[in-house]
Parts: C-alpha cells; structure tokens; sequence
C-alpha cells in the first residue's frame, strides 16, 4: 500500500520580532526555502511552531499563509491542531481539514493523561469530524503519557489515523511498533520525530520524518532521504554522520530555543521566543555555535 505519509515534513519554527509580533517577512521567505528544497511537506503549528503560546487567531492566520504560498508546488501543508481538550482539538481539526490541508497533526493529549479508551475515543472523534488524514504525535517527554506498540497500532487501525510521528527517540521501540502492525495486519507509516533517529528509523522501516534541522538545512535531509530510498547507504550515513552533531545540539535547551538561534545566527530571522520560554543560555550557545561551526554551518 502507498504511504499517506512519507519523506521530509518541516516542523516550522513561527519567525517573531522582540515584540513578540509573529513576523510575517521572514516566515514567507523560510516557506519559499522550503519549497526551494523540495521537501514533501510543512507543519504550521506545531512545538517547534510555539502553539502553547499562539493564539487561534494566530494559529489559523499562520495555516492560511502556509495554504497560500505552498499552493502551486509540490509541498503539502499539515497543520498541527491537537489539545488536551478534545471539543478544542474537534473544532480546530474541522476548520484546518475544511481549508484544505493535507493532514492534520494531532499530539496526545498532555496534562490530563487519560486512559486509552479516553485516549481512543479523543482520536475517533477528531477523525470523524475531518476530511483529511491525522497523524498521531507520540511524545511523552512532553506529555507523560508512553503508549503501548500494540496501543498505537491500534490507533493507527482507526479511520484516517494511519500516521504516527514516533518521538520517543527509541530505534527498539519503533521496530516495535512495526512488528505489531505487520502482525495485526495494519497500515502504519511511521515518521521520525527527532532528526538524530531518522537515518536509522529509515533502516527499520519508517517513511520518513517530522524535522527539526530542516528548518536550517533542508536540502540536506531531503539529500539524506532520497539517498535511503535509492539505496545509496554511505551517502545517506556520511549526510546523518556529518550533521549528527547538529542534531544532537537542538534539544540542549527546550526546543525551538536552539534551532531558532541557528536560524538567526545564518542570518534568516531573528531568533526570538515568547514566554516562558527564554533565549539561550551563553554556556550552551558556545556550545551550539562551535557545533554549527564544525559542520559547516
């Protein structure tokens, strides 16, 4: 079966001025550099977005501009519109899936942890009220909430919910999760969400990745993605072993603080954050430009 889900979604960063205004410049120019690398998709929205602190009207403003300005191009737009309230996350799902985007991407919902029946019937309900698939975004870092294999297979059986970004950082339990779907006999197209497990996750099967760095570089991770597919394996490791580094430094701080920063000092925007996040420390920022510098960027 083709997958629904496959190669390099961008998971955007939203450009902010020191007032904290979203700046609309340079969020079109790091759109129009995504379409420029020929990446399969970019996700408005979402944690690297900032949603904790963006309002609908924001939200909705920052899926509109994504709709408009990768319209005539190849690049598919999957609007992150998960909650932990389930009317919220129905309505929201409804209103990007009316607009039409290609997917939505639904996180599980934090704080509240719920049961997997509550789990399940938040997902269903969400699907229901969509005309576009949804991607399940499996984080417990974020969320405390780590799902079973077989818990997430049989979400990704439900109706529209074949994706999952897997970010648990855990090659193992990814194989995992692949080995209960071919058991059960159930489509999954599992996509990386950490950039320093998608070459490895693509040896294990999955389709592709949500990217952080492909904010930074994204001819390279759809260099890294087109090498595995075509089957040139030591160009696709010397691309992950070259960038590894990099990938390693943009969680050393809360994520999108590092990849933001990266972002300015390349001079694409400037590298603001809203609160209660905060910029980077000056011991991990030494740390991150030194890195960015040994892999020449």
């Amino acid at each position: 079966m083709a997958s629904e889900f496959e190669g390099v979604w961008t998971a955007l960063v939203t450009p902010m001025k020191s007032t904290g205004d979203i700046d609309w410049k340079s969020f079109e120019a790091l759109i129009h550099s995504q379409i420029e690398a020929k990446v399969t998709g970019v996700v408005p929205c979402g944690t690297t977005g900032e949603s904790p602190t963006l309002d609908e009207d924001e939200k909705k403003e920052l899926i509109l501009k994504c709709i408009q300005w990768c319209a005539g191009s190849d690049v598919k737009v999957m609007a992150g519109t998960g909650s932990n309230d389930t009317r919220q996350s129905v309505a929201f799902s409804k209103w990007a899936s009316d607009q039409g985007v290609a997917a939505c991407l639904v996180v599980n919902p934090y704080y509240n942890r719920p049961s997997f029946p509550g789990l399940k019937a938040h997902y269903l309900a969400i699907a229901e009220s969509t005309k576009c698939p949804i991607m399940v975004y499996h984080v417990p870092g974020r969320t405390q909430l780590h799902l079973k294999a077989d818990d997430l297979v049989s979400l990704a059986a439900l109706p529209r919910l074949s994706g999952l970004k897997e970010a648990t950082g855990n090659v193992a339990f990814a194989s995992e999760i692949l080995e209960c779907a071919r058991k059960r006999s159930v489509k999954i197209d599992l996509l990386s969400g950490d950039d320093v497990t998608f070459w490895p996750l693509l040896a294990v099967g999955s389709t592709g990745i949500v990217s952080v760095a492909s904010n930074v570089i994204p001819k390279e991770m759809v260099a890294l993605y087109r090498a595995a597919k075509e089957g040139r394996f030591s160009d696709g490791l010397a691309i992950h072993q070259k960038y590894y580094p990099f990938f390693r430094d943009l969680f050393l701080e809360a994520n999108p603080v590092p990849v933001k920063q990266a972002l300015e000092d390349r001079g694409v925007m400037e590298g603001q954050v809203r609160l209660p996040l905060a910029r980077m420390s000056e011991p991990t920022l030494v740390m991150l430009r030194n890195t960015m510098k040994r892999c020449g960027l």
